[in-house]
C-alpha cells in the first residue's frame, strides 16, 4: 500500500504530465495555424514578396516613385527595378532573365516580347510621352532661339528652322539605335518631316542621318550627350529634357503635330512570373488614380483608354498601337 509520500509524488507526476501534454498540444496547434498561413515561399501571404520589374530607362524617376508607393501600400513587398533600354530588357527576358513585369517604351518591343512568348498576351498602355528636339545651349553660341527657356519647348522664328538645320553640313546629331524606342521614333519623325518639306528639302531624312555621330542604347544617353555639349542636337522625350541636369543645359523644340510619333508605354506580366498576383496588382496600380498622378507629375501623359484596365488593353497595327488606325491584330 503506497505511503503518503508516494501518493504525493504520483500526484505531482500526473500534474507535470498534464502540463507537458498541454504544451505539446498548443505547439501542434500553433504549427498547424502557421502552416495554414504560409505560402509556397514559406512566408505569410500578407507579407508579400519580391516583385521584379523591367522598365524602360525613360521611366526611371517615375517608376522609382511608383515602386516606393507600391511598397508602402503593400506590407512586406519589395520592388526590384531593372532600368535599361527597352530592347535590352526584352533580350534579357528572351535569354532567361527572371522578372514579373515588363514596361517597354514602345509597342514594337512589346510585340516582339509577346511573339517570343516571354510575356502574357494582354499588355496594357499605361502612359504616353512626346518626342522633342533637344539642343545644347553652348554648342553654337547665339543660335538659341529668342525667348527659349531652359528646358522649355519653344517655337522657332519660322516654325521649322530648327529641323531644317539638322540637315546642314557640320551639325552633329545624336539619336538612339534603330531598335531603341527613342531611335525608332526619331526615324519616324524624320520621315514625316521629309514628307512635310517635300522637294524643297530633297533627301532630308538621309542628310540628317548622315550628321548622326552617335547612336545610343537608350534615350538617357542621347540627352546626356546633348547636355554635355558633345553633340549639337538630339531627339529625346520631353520627360528626359525636363530633368534638372538636362534642363539647365539645353533647350527643346516641339515637333509639328503632323510629325509627332505616338509615344506609348506598355506593361505586361512576364510569362512564368514568380509573383503573378503581385504583378497584376502592380499593373492595376499603374492605371490607378494614384499611379497616374505620379506618372503625370513626371511629365507623362494619360493612356488613350484612361485608367480603365479593359480600355487600356493594347492591340497592334504592325509596329503601331491599335489607336493609330490601320489593320490591327490584338494579343
Amino acid at each position: 500500500m503506497p505511503t503518503g509520500r508516494t501518493l504525493k509524488l504520483l500526484k505531482q507526476c500526473r500534474f507535470i504530465t498534464l502540463c507537458l501534454l498541454a504544451v505539446v498540444s498548443l505547439s501542434l496547434g500553433a504549427t498547424g495555424c502557421g502552416a495554414q498561413g504560409l505560402g509556397a515561399s514559406g512566408r505569410s501571404s500578407s507579407e508579400g514578396g519580391k516583385l521584379t520589374v523591367f522598365a524602360a530607362a525613360s521611366l526611371t524617376e517615375a517608376v522609382q516613385e511608383i515602386a516606393a508607393r507600391f511598397e508602402a501600400d503593400n506590407r512586406g513587398v519589395e520592388v526590384e527595378l531593372n532600368l535599361a533600354g527597352s530592347q535590352e530588357l526584352r533580350l534579357q527576358l528572351e535569354h532567361g532573365a527572371r522578372a514579373d513585369a515588363f514596361l517597354p517604351a514602345d509597342p514594337r518591343q512589346m510585340a516582339l516580347a509577346v511573339e517570343a512568348g516571354v510575356v502574357e498576351r494582354d499588355p496594357v498602355i499605361f502612359a504616353t510621352n512626346r518626342l522633342v528636339l533637344l539642343g545644347a545651349i553652348e554648342s553654337q553660341p547665339g543660335d538659341v532661339p529668342e525667348g527659349a527657356g531652359l528646358g522649355e519647348s519653344v517655337a522657332m522664328p519660322d516654325g521649322l528652322a530648327a529641323f531644317r538645320e539638322l540637315a546642314d553640313p557640320g551639325v552633329t546629331v545624336a539619336i538612339g539605335l534603330p531598335q531603341v524606342p527613342a531611335g525608332a521614333y526619331a526615324r519616324q519623325a524624320l520621315a514625316a518631316l521629309e514628307e512635310m518639306f517635300g522637294e524643297e528639302e530633297w533627301g532630308y531624312s538621309g542628310r540628317v542621318l548622315a550628321n548622326v555621330v552617335t547612336m545610343e542604347t537608350n534615350v538617357r544617353g542621347v540627352a546626356m550627350k546633348v547636355a554635355l555639349g558633345e553633340v549639337d542636337r538630339g531627339f529625346v522625350y520631353t520627360t528626359d529634357a525636363a530633368s534638372q541636369f538636362i534642363a539647365r543645359r539645353t533647350f527643346q523644340v516641339s515637333l509639328p503635330p503632323q510629325a509627332e510619333p505616338g509615344v506609348e508605354y506598355m506593361a505586361a506580366q512576364v510569362s512564368g512570373a514568380a509573383q503573378p498576383e503581385l504583378a497584376e496588382r502592380f499593373l492595376d496600380f499603374l492605371l490607378s488614380a494614384a499611379g497616374q498622378e505620379i506618372l503625370q507629375s513626371h511629365g507623362f501623359g494619360a493612356p488613350p483608354g484612361g485608367n480603365d484596365r479593359s480600355g487600356a488593353r493594347a492591340g497592334f497595327c504592325g509596329e503601331q498601337p491599335a489607336s493609330s488606325g490601320g489593320t490591327c491584330w490584338a494579343f
